[in-house]
This record gives structure tokens, C-alpha cells and sequence, in this order.
């Protein structure tokens, strides 16, 4: 079936750069570089990101060119894991941030292109929930992995990954005129023309990151008053709240416009962060880890909606989606700076998870009335 074809090309992927960052501190411990490393981990996030959208445009207009970059990062990736040199892993890891596949936003794109829209809002929902569990799973599968296995030999299973993920989402071969469930039919490709999202989306999706960003200091610093399990164990549970918050979605959105839908979940998020400076010290924070993963996850999904509905099909591109992700991990960077500089005190990286939902929910509402959206559809 082409959907689930498309999903679980799109899990791959987030598996495989769930296990990136992991890799490459790992790699520093193993060579005795851990501070040289740590400008690698960077050096590979910040180049991947930035050269997101070039990535996604040069996809678009040639999509066998994904193929081509998930080989390029691979092989970059394998020489990364057996270089000697800090300073070459360092360049390495620049060459490999700047090939990186654009597999989530191609992923996405082909979710809202070529799937007639009854559909859409589900098949988004699964996939969301499939990247919650992918950034999840992929650093555990890691450790697993390496019980067995060297460290090297990680980053050729990151590199198998990427090019297993890429082959899928480039692979032509689909349902062609047999549409089956019309929900889920196949439509006529559209000729890619290029757009980007709306700058409101884009300043909502830096909020929304910024909120996670935050929310993952004060589940560490929490975490690491308990132990190292029990940060991990908040973690998971902030997971599963987001795997139920996407599943929801789809039912949440035939009641409501998206961007309604986003302002309410906003204010809702940051009662709960501004619960969490209560409850930090006390078991219910493993609950309310639950709570925040499941009232956030809608967030990101909505934003995509949104855009679904303003736009034609045509508009619907891998290039504008590396820009929304652009967006989303540009707040994320902020959240967690601005909240590990204040992680000392427990309760603050919630306050500020709590003022970026605030604002989250304000930039919702403003552009939910925003002309360009009076046409949005229902659901």
C-alpha cells in the first residue's frame, strides 16, 4: 500500500537522525574529544537545518536528487565514524549536515500532495504520532546496537537508514489509476511551483519549537534531581502524551479550524507548564509529562493544516515544509538555550515553557483571523 509505503519511509528516516546526535557523543568518548565533538553535534544540526530549504528546493525540482543526498550524507557519515582527526570530523560533520536528505519535509509534501484531502488530516496524524516514536526509538535501538556492535559500525547503520528511508520516498512505484479507499486515493502529481509558508506560521512554528526547547531542560533538570532512568522514564511519558495528542488530531480538527484548534491547545499547554512549576517537585510530574506530550503534539500538525488549507496543491512543496521545519527547530535552539542558561532553578525552564505557549496560542488565534484563512475548510 503507497501510504503505508510513504509512512514508513518517513519513521526510517527520523530513526536514523534520532541516532545521529547519540552517535556523534559517542564517537567523542571513544576518540578522547568529547569538547571537539560536541562542536561536531552542532556543526551538523546547525548546517543541516540552515540548508534545509535549499535542500528541499533542489528536491522538488529534481526529485531523483534525494537519492542522491541520502547517499552523499551516508558515505559522509561512515568516513565520519572511522576519521582519526577531530578537525576532520568536524568538517565531515559539516559536509554530512549539509547533505542531509530532506526526508521528513519529502515525506510530508507527499502526504499532502498525493492523497486526496478526507485522508490528509489521518494519514498527518499517523505520521506524527511515527515521529514521536522515531526520535524515541532511534536512540534506544542505538544503545542496543552497541552492546554488539561498535561505535563505527553505528554510523553505517545511521548511513543503511537514510538510504533504506530515501529509496522508499523516490521509489515510482504506486497505485496508479487503482484508487481503493477514496480517503486515501492517489492524486495526479501537481507541477511544483515554488512558495513558502506564511510568515504568522513560521513565527507560530518558533514558539511552538521554543515551548519543546524548554520543555526538554526542565524534564532533564527534573529528571536529573531523580536520576538518569527517571529522566528517561519522563521523557517516554512525554512521548506516549504525544503519540495520543497526534492520534487525536483528526478528530480534533472536524471540530475545529486548525488554527483555532492551535490557540486553544496553546493556552492549554501553558496552564500546564505553569503547573509544572508546581508540581517539579512532586511523582505527578510523570502525569503531567503525559498531559503537556498530548495537549503539544497538536501544535505542529495544525500548523501544517493550515497551510494545507490556504494553499492549492500545487503549493504544497518539500521546500516550504524545510522551512516550517527551519522554523520549528530555530525555536527549539532558543528554548533550550534560554532555558539551560536558567536551569539551575527547576521551576524556570517551565515558566519560560509556559510564556512561549502563551505566545504560541496569541500568534494562533491572531492569524486564525487572518483573511488569508477565511476559506480555510473544516477539518
Amino acid at each position: 500500500m503507497y501510504a503505508t509505503r510513504v509512512l514508513t519511509a518517513g519513521f526510517i528516516g527520523r530513526v536514523g537522525f534520532g541516532i545521529i546526535p547519540l552517535a556523534l557523543i559517542l564517537r567523542g568518548s571513544a576518540t578522547g574529544s568529547q569538547a571537539t565533538v560536541g562542536f561536531a553535534a552542532a556543526a551538523f544540526a546547525i548546517s543541516a537545518a540552515v540548508g534545509g530549504p535549499a535542500r528541499g528546493r533542489l528536491v522538488d525540482r529534481r526529485p531523483r536528487h534525494l537519492l542522491s543526498l541520502c547517499a552523499i550524507c551516508s558515505v559522509t557519515l561512515v568516513a565520519l565514524g572511522r576519521v582519526g582527526s577531530s578537525w576532520a570530523a568536524l568538517v565531515l560533520a559539516i559536509v554530512a549536515g549539509l547533505s542531509a536528505p530532506p526526508l521528513v519535509a519529502r515525506t510530508r509534501m507527499t502526504v499532502m500532495t498525493k492523497f486526496l484531502a478526507p485522508g490528509r488530516p489521518r494519514l498527518l496524524a499517523i505520521d506524527g504520532a511515527l515521529e514521536e516514536l522515531g526520535f524515541v526509538i532511534g536512540p534506544l535501538a542505538a544503545a542496543a546496537y552497541l552492546y554488539y556492535f561498535s561505535v563505527a559500525s553505528l554510523f553505517v547503520l545511521v548511513g543503511a537508514t537514510l538510504l533504506l528511508s530515501g529509496a522508499l520516498l523516490s521509489s515510482r512505484q504506486g497505485p496508479g489509476g487503482r484508487t481503493g479507499n477514496s480517503d486515501y486515493a492517489m492524486e495526479r502529481p501537481a507541477e511544483p511551483r515554488r512558495s513558502l509558508p506564511a510568515g504568522g506560521i513560521l513565527l507560530f512554528l518558533a514558539f511552538n519549537g521554543c515551548t519543546a526547547g524548554a520543555l526538554q531542560i526542565a524534564f532533564a533538570t527534573n529528571g536529573r534531581h531523580r536520576g538518569p532512568a527517571e529522566a528517561g522514564i519522563l521523557f517516554a511519558a512525554w512521548s506516549a502524551g504525544g503519540v495520543i495528542g497526534s492520534l487525536s488530531t483528526p478528530w480534533l480538527t472536524s471540530k475545529f479550524r486548525p488554527l483555532v484548534l492551535a490557540g486553544i491547545a496553546g493556552a492549554l499547554l501553558s496552564l500546564a507548564c505553569i503547573a509544572g512549576v508546581q508540581a517539579s517537585p512532586d511523582s505527578g510530574i510523570l502525569l503531567l509529562a503525559v498531559i503537556i506530550g498530548a495537549v503539544g503534539a497538536p501544535l505542529l500538525l495544525c500548523a501544517y493544516l493550515a497551510e494545507q488549507d490556504r494553499e492549492s496543491q500545487a503549493l504544497a512543496t518539500t521546500e516550504k515544509y524545510s522551512w516550517m521545519g527551519l522554523g520549528n527547530n530555530a525555536g527549539l535552539a532558543i528554548g533550550n538555550m534560554t532555558a539551560g542558561l536558567n536551569a539551575s532553578v527547576p521551576w524556570v525552564p517551565f515558566c519560560i515553557a509556559a510564556s512561549a505557549a502563551a505566545a504560541s496560542a496569541t500568534t494562533g488565534w491572531t492569524q486564525s483571523r487572518s483573511p488569508k484563512y477565511d476559506g480555510a475548510q473544516q477539518g
